[in-house]
């Protein structure tokens, strides 16, 4: 199964096993076979980056394989697995995400709770893998498009280096992203990440010098990016947040960062954004919570 097309290049693909059950009670059994089904789920709202179905990902279950050959046999980079423990009224569950080429670890984390709070820990665990997956992938595939040779670059490439240098609060630094982004818009001029991710960089001038004409670019990336069809929830937030701070648009602000929480839920980002824009808009109560 090999890993969907993402513009100008392929998505990171990623297999989420079935957790292994160390006790081997059967009711623990469903419990393990129940979170592995819900984080599937929870993780295939990320758009920009490919989930196996579990009806691939549960081939696996009760067999001692190599995270090297699933990511052979299913097409992926990545591999999360993991493993449930119950001792007396308590569980424990460990989740780690590798590297499928390497078989390096880029994230683990374990999970206690109480039996009785068992459908409490299920959401938690979820919630805080769906989480952590996601800038663990991103910060992988960035590394990854660091190593290419500059003559391979493609769209998602370009967008992939831009990252690091949006993520830092700089006219400089955005600058830089902006040039990245242009070149990957150049290739795919309808790649909704990367205007998502340009209406962001610009509006670090916009925000610096209001009279700076890089707001008017940082508004054409955002209003490119509210198309009722945009399923990408990071572009919907950069979005959001920029119609509503440039233009007070508050409607399709709510509506862009609404959007964005539906697709990803548990994303860090989406969150922290949709919380700016909804006390922008004086919803303060939501923005709290």
């Amino acid at each position: 199964m090999p890993a969907a097309d993402f513009p100008g290049s392929s998505r990171p693909a990623l297999a989420a096993l079935p957790l292994t059950n160390l006790g081997g009670e059967t009711e623990q059994e469903y419990f393990a076979d129940g979170i592995a089904e819900d984080i599937i789920t929870a993780l295939s709202r990320f758009r920009w980056f490919h989930v196996v179905a579990r009806n691939s990902s549960f081939t696996y279950k009760g067999r001692a394989i190599d995270v090297r050959t699933v990511g052979r046999e299913l097409g992926v980079r990545y591999v999360l697995e993991g493993s449930v423990r119950k001792g007396g009224n308590r569980l424990r569950i460990t989740a780690q995400l590798i590297d499928a080429a390497s078989g390096n670890h880029l994230w683990a984390e374990k999970y206690d709770g109480a039996l009785e709070d068992v459908f409490d820990l299920q959401d938690r665990i979820t919630e805080g893998v769906a989480g952590a997956i996601e800038p663990s992938i991103r910060r992988a595939e960035i590394e990854r498009a660091r190593r290419k040779r500059p003559d391979s670059l493609d769209a998602y490439d370009f967008y992939l280096r831009a990252l690091p240098h949006a993520s830092v609060w700089s006219a400089a630094e955005a600058a830089t992203a902006i040039e990245l982004l242009d070149s990957a818009l150049s290739i795919d001029p309808r790649f909704v990440a990367a205007r998502g991710l340009a209406a962001w960089c610009n509006n670090v001038f916009a925000v610096l010098d209001p009279g700076d004409p890089r707001r008017h670019t940082c508004l054409e990336h955002a209003h490119a990016v509210l198309d009722p069809n945009t399923d990408d929830s990071l572009a919907l937030a950069f979005a959001g947040f920029a119609v509503a701070l440039h233009e007070r648009n508050h409607d399709s602000a709510l509506d862009a960062v609404n959007r964005a929480l539906a697709f990803t839920p548990n994303s860090p980002i989406v969150l922290a954004l949709s919380a700016q824009v909804n006390a922008f808009v004086g919803n303060f109560d939501d923005a709290i919570r």
